[in-house]
């Protein structure tokens, strides 16, 4: 993850550290958590919580990169509380897609 690109994308201040267990913070502070693992241009794993979710309710997003002819394809997943999915999914929709 790069600070200056997240932030285009979402036109939200970031900021993002590059190491594991490094820190990051997006969404004007809503979302923060830390890289719990990471292989550079292949594989991104963050731990994080959304400001107004329950204490303790974390989700954990893997991002996959694999190379393709002509293209990268990207795989993500997620796991999350059920108790916090939809309110914090609609909520990031509206920030990500506008």
């Amino acid at each position: 993850m790069d600070s200056k690109k997240h932030t285009e994308f979402t036109q939200s201040p970031t900021a993002i550290s590059r190491q594991v267990g490094g820190e990051f913070s997006t969404f004007n502070g809503w979302a923060s958590g830390a890289t719990i693992e990471m292989v550079p241009d292949k594989r991104n794993v963050p731990k994080w919580l959304g400001a107004d979710w329950p204490e303790g309710h974390y989700s954990t997003v893997t991002f996959e990169l694999t190379g393709q002819p002509n293209k990268t394809l990207l795989v993500v997943s997620s796991r999350v509380s059920l108790k916090i999915f939809a309110g914090s999914q609609r909520r990031l929709d509206q920030m990500v897609l506008g």
